[in-house]
């Protein structure tokens, strides 16, 4: 499961460099978790996995989804994701 995924536990630095990032930003509504997890995926250039726009805001790296170059690339590598194509996850044939 944790294939490909980046596990890092925040340093106290991290905490204090995301503290900083949110007195920069009071005008938003970013949250200490989030600012704390975008301190060390910007520091480590690791894309951010959310649809949460403060990540944005605050110009963390965040994975989008690209689509391939034709539709069979994309079944290889998110079998499931194209849960509207039935014969693509191969739990569903």
């Amino acid at each position: 499961m944790l294939a490909g995924a980046a596990v890092i536990n925040p340093a106290l630095e991290n905490y204090r460099e995301a503290a900083s990032i949110l007195a920069g930003m009071k005008d938003q509504s970013i949250t200490l978790f989030d600012a704390t997890v975008a301190v060390p995926a910007t520091r480590l250039a690791i894309e951010v996995w959310t649809y949460d726009r403060h990540f944005d805001v605050m110009k963390t790296s965040v994975w989008r989804f690209r689509a391939r170059r034709s539709e069979q690339d994309n079944r290889a590598d998110f079998p499931c994701l194209l849960s509207y194509i039935p014969q693509s996850c191969p739990s569903k044939r």
